[in-house]
């Protein structure tokens, strides 16, 4: 017989051992190369694409879902690459083409989802957040809400530890 008490004793605890390190297998997790922070800045949300120096905006994107309702606003340099270092939806001028329901007052029982992509030596890459409208509402002058991957809610963070792991990024 190839099941034995002993053997069983040993796959628990086997078993036992793997679910008591998946939380820290979960800690371990690498934070995506590319973070997208939001915040609010008069009233505006305003988007920080964690963009290197060498580095070109090439598309924004914002989803809203309102009631089981999803809209999506998505705004492209006219040049295809623009070099800025915040982004406010509400205030894109005519070097922008933007399509799609601009997204205007934030609602607090809204989800928002941010993206944006980026240009590097004709390399692109993307990050995006999603994010609560309560929670964009209830964001202090100095904090953030960091994207920390795809299916990932995004997280407070002050904005100048954002911007310090953005920098450290790009050297």
């Amino acid at each position: 017989m190839w099941w034995s008490p002993r053997a069983g004793l040993r796959f628990l605890v086997a078993v036992l051992a793997a679910c008591a390190a998946l939380p820290v297998l979960a800690a371990c997790t690498p934070v995506p190369k590319r973070a997208v922070a939001v915040r609010m800045e008069r009233g505006n949300l305003v988007i920080d694409p964690g963009r290197c120096r060498s580095e070109v905006v090439t598309d924004v994107s914002i989803s809203t879902r309102v009631d089981g309702r999803l809209d999506t606003w998505v705004a492209i340099p006219r040049s295809m690459a623009a070099v800025v270092d915040t982004i406010d939806p509400a205030a894109l001028g005519p070097d922008w083409a933007a399509d799609g329901t601009r997204p205007t007052a934030l609602q607090p029982g809204a989800t928002y989802r941010i993206g944006v992509s980026v240009s590097r030596d004709g390399r692109l890459d993307s990050g995006s957040v999603e994010v609560d409208g309560a929670t964009l509402l209830g964001l202090a002058d100095d904090q953030a809400v960091v994207g920390r991957g795809p299916s990932a809610p995004g997280v407070v963070t002050p904005r100048a530890e954002y911007r310090s792991a953005v920098e450290a990024r790009c050297e």
